[in-house]
């Protein structure tokens, strides 16, 4: 679908032509995708979200730096799904989360040296912040590698007014029509009660069956049964 597409289904739940004016329709429509996704992300499983609109893959570089412990999340990255760090600009390792709870000694600079390898780094993460163990010694171009998960770029008010017969939602079409659903909400809240109420048990409803769906999507993944009990009488 593209974004006329959805324009046109609001209206429908809305029972009015152009409901919304142009800036708060594109407000609107941005925030019910933001929801969609995220109730997409959360029933995903192993097959993970991207918006198609996104040109590059959700995997984002940066450097390290000699001495410095902790790494700006990229801003768009809302989920990390694996790090991986180079030490020495040609090995790389996969970093392990770490409950700074779960150490009894205090984090200072000597006690991570000793207790944490560059062959098995851990890290933390803090806010906006990745925290890095043990600390890098050595200054590496693109020596952090997130892998993540994130957003659709916002729509904007072009892509909104002026070309939505050819801007697409970027997402499974079977999810497209709940952007529609949920950027009815704001509209039926503010000018028809029965209609929202109705609204949200669709939302609702459709949640159910789309997760449901999402969690098979992965028809290739093989499973194995073992028993619970092994009897070697």
């Amino acid at each position: 679908m593209y974004l006329s597409d959805i324009k046109t289904l609001n209206d429908g739940h809305c029972g009015k032509t152009d409901a919304y004016v142009a800036a708060t329709g594109l407000l609107n429509l941005n925030n019910a995708l933001y929801r969609v996704e995220s109730e997409y992300m959360l029933s995903a499983g192993d097959w993970k979200y991207d918006n198609s609109n996104h040109s590059d893959f959700p995997i984002a570089t940066t450097a390290t730096v000699a001495d410095q412990q902790d790494y700006t999340l990229p801003v768009e990255t809302i989920k990390v799904d694996r790090i991986e760090i180079s030490y020495d600009g040609t090995n790389w390792v996969r970093a392990t989360p770490f409950n700074i709870s779960d150490d009894s000694k205090a984090l200072t600079t000597a006690n991570i040296a000793s207790e944490f390898s560059e062959d098995t780094p851990c890290y933390q993460l803090r806010g906006r912040s990745i925290l890095l163990y043990p600390i890098p010694d050595t200054a590496v171009t693109a020596g952090l590698k997130v892998y993540g998960e994130r957003f659709h770029d916002a729509f904007t008010i072009t892509d909104y007014s002026t070309n939505p017969t050819t801007v697409a939602v970027g997402m499974d079409v079977n999810w497209q029509e709940q952007v529609a659903r949920e950027m009815s909400l704001n509209y039926l809240l503010d000018n028809d009660m029965g209609r929202y109420n109705v609204m949200l048990q669709a939302i609702e409803l459709n949640y159910q069956k789309l997760k449901n769906f999402n969690g098979s999507k992965l028809a290739d993944e093989k499973l194995s049964l073992e028993p619970a009990v092994e009897n070697y009488a």
